[in-house]
């Protein structure tokens, strides 16, 4: 009778135990059902999608909210590479391989431009999504929007008080407690553009609208050169009245801050979060079944819960507390993308002649 224990010889196990042959046997023919059943009968993954998108929480919600599910569903491996916007796009250009890109409308500009994207112009749900989120040509579509208001302080500012126009950022009344971004801020061209929409609707040629913030320069508290710089003024009380992006000022409901939002009566402007196929994706359907997933109702509400994006899909109802942050189906259809064309092209130009007409930051 063959002892259990043979010392080392090739039919031994880690502890030492030398088994019989029939038994030996017996368990190779157990392992090879095992590993059939485990992964024989499972379709391999045959499909990669490559994106190309911002990191942060984006990346996390993406992941958590869209991506898992839809390598489940798909049996599609996705992997997604992050950057900055810039680096986004010089990737693009020197690599090949990518089926899905995301950045924001002003970059996305830049994209088109430089021919990186396919059209969208077969999705199935494009038409259930707002104007304002909808590129030129259908090259981009806007994911999730993020809206320019007027915000105010409501311990200091009564409601009959409350702006409601672009032209109350320069009503005396306020003098010394308002602030506007600079204008190369996104904020600062949405504000830049709204001056020129009031101006508009005095007769008041649109190029005129920086004439009319030369004439307030004293009025201001601050010139910010971005939306941060405003958000910590607001918060410390320095001053009462100033634009903000509509997610800024739910930071700042979220922390206490006693924050009005008004959407003003001539309209504002968003900036868009977009999704665009890369040219020549080896994907294509792949890529554009994808950004279907992005724009349904499910996931336009997940984007809204956790991002606080304004949803660009029409069926998606509008929250209705949040001090009013999120549009109104009434006020919605006043909002307007940007065309980013001529901010870019003339970026360095109009940041000298708004240091000409104000100081960076008046103390």
């Amino acid at each position: 009778m063959t002892p259990l224990f043979h010392g080392f010889n090739p039919i031994t196990n880690r502890m030492g135990f030398a088994m019989k042959k029939p038994v030996l046997y017996v368990l190779i023919v157990f392992l090879l059902i095992m590993t059939e059943m485990r992964v024989g009968t499972a379709t391999p993954t045959t499909d990669r999608l490559m994106i190309l998108g911002p990191s942060g929480i984006f990346e996390e919600v993406l992941s958590s909210f869209v991506i898992r599910q839809f390598e489940k569903d798909n049996n599609v491996k996705v992997v997604y590479k992050s950057g900055s916007y810039p680096e986004i796009l010089s990737l693009i250009e020197k690599q090949k391989g990518f089926d899905i890109i995301f950045l924001n409308d002003r970059y996305a500009t830049i994209g088109r431009e430089k021919q990186l994207f396919g059209k969208l112009t077969e999705l199935s749900s494009l038409n259930d999504i707002y104007d304002f989120a909808r590129g030129k040509e259908d090259l981009w579509v806007g994911i999730g929007s993020i809206a320019t208001g007027i915000i105010y302080n409501k311990d200091e500012i009564k409601e009959t008080d409350a702006p409601k126009s672009w032209k109350d950022l320069y009503d005396p009344k306020f003098k010394g407690k308002v602030a506007i971004p600079f204008i190369s801020a996104v904020s600062g061209v949405h504000s830049a553009l709204g001056t020129a929409k009031a101006a508009q609707e005095e007769g008041v040629a649109a190029k005129l609208a920086f004439e009319m913030i030369k004439e307030s320069r004293d009025h201001f508290k601050a010139v910010s050169i971005d939306a941060a710089d405003l958000y910590y003024l607001f918060r410390n009380k320095e001053i009462y009245l100033c634009p903000l992006p509509s997610t800024m000022a739910l930071s700042l409901i979220e922390i206490g801050m006693p924050v009005g939002f008004v959407y003003p009566r001539e309209g504002s402007f968003v900036l868009n979060n977009t999704a665009s196929i890369v040219i020549n994706t080896p994907n294509p359907q792949l890529a554009k079944k994808f950004i279907e997933q992005l724009i349904n109702e499910h996931n336009q509400h997940a984007f809204l819960k956790v991002l606080k994006w304004i949803p660009t899909n029409k069926k998606v109802a509008l929250p209705k507390e949040r001090e009013g942050i999120f549009p109104t189906p009434s006020n919605i259809k006043l909002l307007e993308s940007v065309d980013w064309t001529y901010f870019i092209k003339n970026e360095k130009s109009l940041a000298e002649k708004w240091r000409e007409i104000i100081p960076a930051k008046k103390k």
